[in-house]
């Protein structure tokens, strides 16, 4: 790179730190142009610099720490320029990068704004977020972040309603028009797959090929009363571009008449009524169990071979003692019996017999009304999530929400089946 200095104007420095000084006529540096072109070049500068025996000091351009955001320090420059029309990926970054055709540029923000964003501001206490489009992208039960366009805090919340958005929990924290709204990385250990991309991780956003990472070293993450929220969220590139993804994990299930999917990826039914275990946390039967989930499948009255699960039992050490049950609807079908309705019951070590509590008091039931589990390093929590309502010509009771399946704030999920067919089905819930 080559210094160019006219001589008809004098800089006021060669550069900062460094005085001019005359050279012929005063304010000019006619001593140095050898070749009387009108300009000083560097290599003019040097030889003149030789010739004379001078010694110059170094001058070496302040380094910029950290630029604002929405600015990037450009290559050989020492000042901050706003990126316009485009990303800069991070507060450090050398580059400006346009924002991509679904993607545009909203002002003083380090990324472009595309996907899902709030359309208007969300305050603490708002209990209804806006957002540009969700159709097809979020349903009711997805579980969302909400995080500062330019990184600084999420809150992590459960969908209600849609069109707009309705939250399970109202936001203890705000955030501002264009601040991206996204389904929850489904793993959070910053090395397995999330199984829906893009996903938010905290307050980051991760892309196809990167892992979640919100552990302690990412920042704080907050967990009190059903609340998820922190500075925490980092996303790890673990497939580059151009490489293929590993194959996921099998979405294991069961749900029907039971059609089950285990972590082999393995499909079978269940044709016989009994007891079977689902879930267990080890499977090293000579251990005590961290956690079990347990099913009881009831063959359908006078049809032997149409089986369905008709109840769910979540237990282990991880409970302190306590154990959480669920029960579909079965109709009875004989005079000395009644209807066995659709209900729920936590036990306890003091209480191995309470009374089951309908579909009535579990509407009923609070947030953090049933706590099963809550120390230093996880909270389990029963919580009603998704709702259903029986059929009116069955004698159930009618117009009544029903929830379809109990979620604990730790991501474990167990949700009973009912009877289906002709003749038992009173209502249908949807596995998930």
């Amino acid at each position: 790179m080559s210094v160019l200095f006219r001589l008809d104007r004098p800089p006021r420095s060669l550069a900062r730190g460094l005085k001019t000084q005359s050279v012929g006529s005063p304010g000019l540096f006619s001593g140095l142009d050898a070749d009387g072109d009108g300009c000083v070049t560097q290599a003019e500068c040097s030889t003149y610099v030789e010739q004379h025996n001078l010694e110059l000091p170094k001058y070496t351009p302040p380094i910029t720490e950290e630029c604002d955001y929405g600015m990037y320090l450009p290559d050989q420059a020492s000042v901050c320029v706003p990126c316009v029309g485009g990303s800069t990926s991070r507060r450090r970054s050398h580059t400006c990068t346009p924002c991509a055709d679904a993607e545009f540029d909203a002002g003083m923000y380090d990324d472009c704004v595309g996907g899902i964003y709030l359309t208007d501001d969300a305050d603490e206490g708002n209990c209804t977020v806006h957002t540009n489009d969700v159709e097809g992208v979020f349903q009711r039960g997805d579980r969302i972040t909400i995080a500062t366009r330019n990184p600084g805090h999420f809150e992590e919340v459960t969908i209600t309603g849609t069109s707009p958005i309705q939250i399970d929990r109202c936001l203890n924290l705000s955030f501002k028009t264009y601040d991206p709204v996204r389904r929850a990385c489904t793993s959070a250990d910053g090395f397995s797959f999330s199984s829906v991309y893009p996903c938010g991780c905290g307050k980051a956003t991760c892309e196809e090929g990167q892992a979640c990472n919100m552990g302690s070293s990412t920042g704080t993450v907050y967990r009190s009363n059903g609340t998820t929220a922190g500075t925490a969220g980092m996303c790890i590139t673990r497939v580059h571009e151009g490489e293929p993804m590993p194959t996921p994990n099998p979405t294991i299930s069961a749900r029907g008449d039971p059609h089950l999917v285990n972590l082999q990826g393995e499909h079978f039914d269940v044709n016989h009524g009994g007891e079977f275990s689902l879930l267990r946390i080890p499977q090293d039967t000579k251990q005590p169990a961290g956690f079990s989930l347990m099913s009881t499948i009831t063959a359908e009255y006078n049809r032997p071979c149409i089986t369905y699960i008709t109840q769910v039992a979540l237990s282990g050490t991880w409970f302190d003692e306590k154990s959480l049950e669920v029960r579909s609807y079965l109709r009875s079908h004989s005079n000395e019996t009644a209807d066995r309705f659709l209900g729920a019951r936590v036990l306890s070590a003091a209480d191995r017999e309470a009374p089951w509590q309908d579909h009535g008091l579990i509407t009923d039931w609070g947030d953090y009304q049933h706590v099963l589990a809550n120390n230093s390093d996880y909270e389990i929590v029963v919580k009603k999530q998704q709702w259903t309502n029986h059929a009116e010509d069955t004698g159930a009771p009618s117009s009544r929400p029903l929830p379809d399946s109990l979620r604990s704030s730790c991501g474990t999920r167990g949700t009973p089946r009912e009877p289906e067919s002709s003749s038992d089905r009173t209502s249908s819930t949807r596995s998930t």
